[in-house]
């Protein structure tokens, strides 16, 4: 579990996302797609299709949460 708060960055990937996507997938979304590096600390933020479920992906030094 993890805290949000102001110290965070944060960035939404906007297009419809497959929710059954893990770590490994949305962190290759991340690099792949977004440019990024998930282990940066960031916080990623991704949406359903439908628009009613969120995923948001935060690498906390040694895993991810998810």
């Amino acid at each position: 579990m993890f805290t949000l708060s102001t110290s965070n960055r944060f960035h939404l990937y906007s297009q419809a996302t497959d929710m059954r996507k893990s770590f490994d997938g949305l962190a290759g979304v991340v690099q792949n797609t977004l440019g990024n590096n998930p282990l940066n600390g960031d916080v990623f933020i991704f949406i359903s299709r439908r628009r009613d479920k969120i995923k948001l992906l935060h690498w906390q030094g040694i895993s991810f949460t998810l």
